[in-house]
C-alpha cells in the first residue's frame, strides 16, 4: 500500500525544487543552469538572497549543489547533475529534515527508510544509479494538481 503522506510530502519538495530554478531566472534573468551561471559564468554569487513574495530566500552553493532558507521549517537542499546541470535526485537525509518538521511521526529516520523501501518495492520511487541515497519519485506519481502547488515565484 503506498504511503500518500509522504508521496505528497515528496510532491511538496519536487516543488520548492522547481520553485528554486525559477528563482534564479527571475533575480537574475539566466537561461543557463544555476550552478553554471554560479561557478563557471561568475553571473551569480555563490552566495546571497533572491527575492521571493516579498521575502528573502538565503541561497549557498556548495559542490555540485545548493541550499535554499525559506525560513527556519523550510530548507531545501540538493545537487545538479551532469550533463544537464539538472536536479539530481532527492537525498535521504536532506528529505528527512524536510519531512520530520512536516510530519512529526518521522523524527526517527528508520521509520522514513522503512517507508521509502516499501515505495521503492512498489516502485513509486527508485533510487539513482550512482546513489543508494538518491532517490527520485517516478514521474506518474508527482503531482501537478497538489495542494503543494501554490508556491509559486511571483512577489
Amino acid at each position: 500500500m503506498e504511503n500518500k503522506k509522504i508521496i505528497k510530502l515528496a510532491n511538496n519538495y519536487m516543488e520548492y525544487v522547481s520553485l528554486t530554478d525559477k528563482l534564479f531566472k527571475n533575480n537574475y534573468n539566466i537561461k543557463i543552469p544555476p550552478i553554471i551561471a554560479a561557478k563557471s559564468k561568475k553571473i551569480i554569487p555563490l552566495k546571497g538572497f533572491l527575492k521571493f513574495k516579498n521575502k528573502r530566500v538565503q541561497y549557498r552553493f556548495h559542490g555540485l549543489g545548493c541550499c535554499f532558507i525559506f525560513d527556519e521549517y523550510t530548507v531545501i537542499d540538493f545537487n545538479y547533475k551532469p550533463p544537464n546541470w539538472e536536479f539530481g535526485g532527492i537525498v535521504f537525509y536532506n528529505f528527512w529534515e524536510f519531512v520530520k518538521k512536516r510530519a512529526p511521526e518521522y523524527e526517527d529516520e528508520n521509520i522514513l527508510k522503512e517507508e521509502l523501501l516499501q515505495l521503492e518495492n512498489e516502485k513509486v520511487i527508485r533510487r539513482d544509479k550512482d546513489s543508494i541515497f538518491v532517490f527520485y519519485l517516478n514521474p506518474s506519481y508527482l503531482d501537478d494538481s497538489s495542494e503543494y502547488h501554490k508556491v509559486d515565484s511571483e512577489d
